[in-house]
């Protein structure tokens, strides 16, 4: 009996699309993309009803990758996302990372503003974004748009900015920044750009590089509520910090999250001076939520008086992202000497809501600066305590592993644990030289993390700082963050920890968005 010979080409478009997502999440090393997990895609392909039910977790996020190999330039709109899903997306992902990506935009611009439940378009392009795109994106209506990798110095974009109606905003360079730029234009550029979006935003997070204190300053700020500066520290005149916010009564979340950097030398910046004398954040912003500061100088201001609402307190020693060289110095590179970490662990312990907590110091963490932690923040859910340069401790940790543990076990409500633990050499060169064989150094790590999730009874997460000489997750960070999940015995046996398979290599980020109020 002759049966028909079934082809990929032959297949209906949307189990096409399935199928070649399935094959996306799958090889995903593109930190952007929230992973679906593996199983729902087999799961929906089983049946119309489970495919009914499962189909908006799957196509919520889509993205512009070429779903068939076609003879000839030109490809469907349709093939990039089938009308039949357009029900379900509501977040696309545009990247421009080859010159047939770029020719492709116009292809599929005009589905954009079809999508009815579309929320928010996510650019990442190494050029300006395409003003097709853009035109799209506004005829859409959309209140929430992203670029990562932007570059805004030409041709000024103010006309299709002034059509849109944004809530939030992220506006973000690449770790290496094009030879070419016209830096002064991009910044003229910007500037032209946020008084149009000032009045609207709620959240608005931006690198350094694209404006200047100034323009924060100048502006009014009705209803921000998030602002979270990156990457480099403006150029130009560095405005004191009550300044900047003076504008924004209804900020809760304030991240100044600056990176040190090795090109040129910057001298320390104190955002509240001494001498300024202006009220305290617990007066001008008591509603303050969530407050990050990155490379603080020892005589900085900012955190007297901290409002007792915040429920996260952040104070970290960045450093650019993209940087190869493993040598530095960093300019201003200002992680805490102990002294000063347990002057800001004492400010903590009069913050009765405080969840959150995240210090980076000069050295490892001390058995002192552990206990005083646990004694003065209980309550605590989420700790990261880390040394600024791990990637240069080549010494195993001077400190029995089993008295840090100890100390962080009185913390009864703690669910996430980031610790840097001094587990020997990880290097034998420069950076993409690690050591040849890590297996030693995995049995030391799995071991260390056993004894902690042994002590540790609510932990649900653990990760210690890990040198990243090599691409680990297409992460660039000097330093980032190995993780397990906790497992509970079983049978009467003690926890153990896992090396977590679906998100095994974090870099530090910002508070979760559960206590920031953002999604």
């Amino acid at each position: 009996m002759a049966t028909k010979s079934l082809s990929l080409a032959a297949l209906d478009r949307d189990v096409l699309h399935t199928i070649f997502d399935e094959v996306n999440y799958m090889l995903r090393f593109d930190q952007g993309i929230i992973a679906v997990r593996l199983g729902l895609l087999p799961l929906s392909g089983t049946c119309k009803r489970l495919r009914e039910i499962i189909a908006p977790s799957i196509f919520r996020r889509v993205r512009n990758l070429t779903r068939y190999i076609y003879q000839g330039d030109h490809i469907p709109g349709n093939d990039y996302w089938p009308p039949s899903i357009w029900k379900y997306i509501e977040i696309v992902y545009i990247y421009g990372r080859s010159a047939r990506e770029i020719e492709t935009f116009e292809v599929f611009a005009p589905i954009i503003p079809q999508l009815p439940y579309l929320k928010q378009v996510h650019f990442q392009i190494d050029a300006t974004p395409p003003e097709v795109l853009l035109r799209a994106t506004a005829a859409a209506g959309i209140s929430s748009l992203e670029f990562t990798h932007v570059r805004l110095d030409g041709p000024p974009l103010t006309d299709i900015f002034s059509r849109l109606k944004l809530t939030h905003l992220l506006l973000t360079v690449s770790g290496w920044r094009p030879r070419d730029l016209n830096a002064p234009e991009e910044l003229k550029y910007v500037a032209h750009i946020l008084p149009m979006l000032s009045t609207t935003l709620t959240y608005l997070k931006i690198s350094g590089d694209l404006l200047g204190f100034e323009t924060l300053a100048r502006l009014d700020w009705p209803c921000l509520s998030t602002l979270t500066l990156i990457d480099r520290i403006p150029d130009g005149q560095h405005m004191p910090l009550p300044t900047v916010i003076s504008h924004m009564p209804r900020l809760r979340n304030l991240h100044y999250n600056f990176s040190a950097t090795s090109e040129k030398r910057i001298p320390p910046i104190i955002y509240w001076p001494d001498s300024l004398g202006a009220p305290s954040l617990s007066v001008t912003h008591p509603q303050l939520v969530s407050l990050s500061m990155s490379n603080i100088h020892p005589t900085e201001h900012a955190l007297d008086k901290l409002p007792e609402s915040l429920r996260s307190l952040r104070i970290l020693a960045l450093r650019e992202r993209g940087q190869q060289s493993l040598e530095g110095p960093w300019y201003p590179f200002s992680p805490l000497r102990e002294t000063d970490a347990l002057q800001i662990i004492a400010k903590a312990a009069l913050l009765p809501d405080l969840i959150d907590l995240s210090l980076t110091l000069v050295d490892l963490p001390s058995p002192t600066v552990i206990e005083a932690i646990a004694k003065s923040c209980p309550g605590l859910q989420f700790l990261e305590i880390s040394q600024g340069d791990y990637e240069h401790n080549h010494t195993e940790s001077p400190y029995l592993l089993e008295s840090l543990a100890k100390s962080l076990a009185q913390m009864r409500h703690l669910r996430e644990l980031r610790i840097s633990v001094g587990f020997g050499p990880q290097y034998i060169g420069s950076r993409f030289r690690g050591l040849l064989d890590k297996t030693p150094l995995y049995d030391r790590m799995d071991t260390a993390a056993n004894i902690f999730a042994q002590r540790l009874e609510n932990l649900s997460v653990l990760s210690f700082s890990f040198a990243n000489d090599g691409d680990y997750g297409g992460l660039e960070g000097h330093v980032i963050w190995y993780r397990y999940g906790i497992v509970s015995g079983v049978d009467g046996r003690p926890p153990v920890a896992k090396w977590d398979l679906a998100f095994p290599y974090e870099v530090s980020s910002e508070p979760d968005s559960r206590i920031c109020g953002f999604a």
